[in-house]
């Protein structure tokens, strides 16, 4: 995870400001355990509801840690995309953090034009497809169908159904096992190393990228295969 990925690069104390949502507990669920994992810590975690007066006070709060030298905050964990992530960033800067003070972490929802076009998140790390798989993608979706570049989620249906068929072809009169979907191996797809938990979450293989004008950068590249169990 790009937590992981900034405790490694010696950035352990942790801000978060997370949305009020089912969204931001999956992510919180994520950070704990990434921090638990790599000697990391939590220095600040402030959640905020989706409304225009309710990043007012949250943004107060985590700009009164990354300012406090006591705390040092060496990442902020910042999961928003779109309007939400052009507003909570402006708000942020106004109030002293910017990309110059502290690291700021995103998740996928950083992989689209807003995240390259917004101050905040410039310079900025999170987790995601590397930009030639994705174009690898879109290259065959296009000369398949033709018009223009398929939406991101049409790499995940592909990936499902080619999962589908595989197993299906791998014959057995049970092809669709939960041992057989829950391989701890897992499968390669158009967007990389994946696999399923027992839990019924995905777990996938990104690579870490960097934010800039230009689109995002590979930083650290994908893994080619998981370590440890899938829980």
């Amino acid at each position: 995870s790009v937590v992981s990925y900034s405790i490694s690069q010696g950035r352990k104390n942790i801000a978060a400001m997370l949305p009020k949502n089912q969204y931001g507990a999956t992510v919180e669920r994520g950070l704990v355990d990434a921090v638990r994992q790599g000697g990391g810590q939590v220095v600040t975690m402030v959640r905020y509801a989706q409304a225009p007066t309710g990043i007012i006070d949250p943004i107060k709060d985590v700009a009164a840690a990354v300012n406090d030298p006591a705390k040092d905050v060496q990442a902020l964990v910042l999961p928003e995309g779109g309007e939400w992530l052009r507003q909570i960033g402006a708000g942020l800067e106004n109030a002293g953090v910017t990309p110059q003070r502290v690291k700021v972490l995103g998740t996928g929802l950083w992989d689209s034009n807003t995240a390259r076009t917004t101050p905040i998140s410039l310079g900025g790390w999170y987790a995601g497809v590397a930009p030639e798989m994705v174009s690898r993608f879109e290259q065959r979706y296009q000369s398949t169908y033709g018009g223009s570049a398929p939406p991101r989620v049409a790499s995940l249906a592909y990936d499902a159904v080619s999962l589908a068929i595989t197993m299906a072809k791998a014959g057995g009169a049970k092809p669709f096992t939960s041992e057989k979907i829950t391989n701890p191996e897992g499968y390669h797809g158009v967007n990389g190393l994946f696999r399923f938990r027992h839990d019924g979450r995905i777990e996938r293989g990104l690579a870490i990228l960097e934010v800039t004008p230009a689109g995002p950068q590979v930083i650290q590249p994908a893994p080619t295969r998981f370590t440890g169990a899938a829980f």
